[in-house]
């Protein structure tokens, strides 16, 4: 199983990417509110990421910005830029289970989980909607992991094919449905190391009734991106 869930953390590991999504609110009465971004990531010599991402629509959003510095065996570095501050704040390991900005995905959710901070066991195959998919409960290994990401389990569906994820259930700390997550759409970006995205998924909020769909609308990866543009200096210039 921990081997399926890491070629499922390697599938979208380019050297570098840049992308950008729309994002699409709905609220319970289906109240729709669109958001554009655009995200970048660089692979570091030792493996770890260091992501950006910034919000370029609408104005009263434009020029947000979060970035994180993943790290091995310790928790990440997370800080958020919001233009009407003029400065970004770090965010703790304790607030990846709050709402990414309004949205129904957590910023554990946007930064993703490390494998190793979870037991794993393979529940059995099934096929969706023509996919088949190897199903894995994942659970905390500590009550710190329980207590950052507000999960108590996630069953994955990963994709046998491309080891992309299909779809994800997810559990709050009381052990009841919270939210699923369904993935489709997706695309061979790096053929040559079979690096894959997914061009759709939606985080339907069954306690709230809200959902959050993210578009990929663009992605360019291996383009030479440099590890300056991913400093909170650069963060704080906004969208310039």
């Amino acid at each position: 199983m921990v081997e399926i869930m890491e070629r499922n953390y390697e599938v979208n590991r380019t050297h570098d990417r840049c992308n950008e999504l729309t994002m699409i609110m709905y609220s319970k009465h289906g109240k729709k509110r669109v958001r554009k971004l655009k995200a970048s990531a660089l692979v570091m010599e030792n493996g770890c990421e260091k992501r950006l991402i910034r919000f370029l629509y609408p104005p009263d959003i434009e020029g947000t910005g979060f970035l994180v510095h993943e790290h091995k065996g310790k928790d990440d570095d997370m800080w958020l830029y919001l233009p009407t501050l003029r400065k970004s704040r770090r965010k703790l390991s304790s607030n990846k289970k709050d709402s990414f900005l309004g949205t129904e995905f957590s910023y554990g959710d946007i930064v993703g989980p490390k494998v190793e901070e979870y037991k794993y066991t393979l529940k059995g195959e099934e096929e969706i909607e023509g996919v088949n998919c190897y199903v894995i409960e994942a659970i905390p290994k500590s009550k710190d992991v329980l207590k950052d990401y507000g999960y108590s389990k996630r069953i994955d569906y990963i994709r046998k094919d491309n080891f992309t994820r299909h779809k994800a259930i997810f559990y709050d700390k009381h052990g009841k449905l919270l939210k699923t997550l369904y993935c489709s759409d997706p695309v061979e970006v790096d053929p040559k190391n079979h690096k894959w995205f997914v061009r759709y998924r939606e985080m339907v909020n069954h306690q709230n009734g809200r959902k959050t769909i993210l578009l990929l609308d663009k992605i360019k990866v291996n383009i030479g991106l440099k590890e300056d543009l991913f400093t909170v200096r650069y963060l704080e210039r906004g969208y310039r």
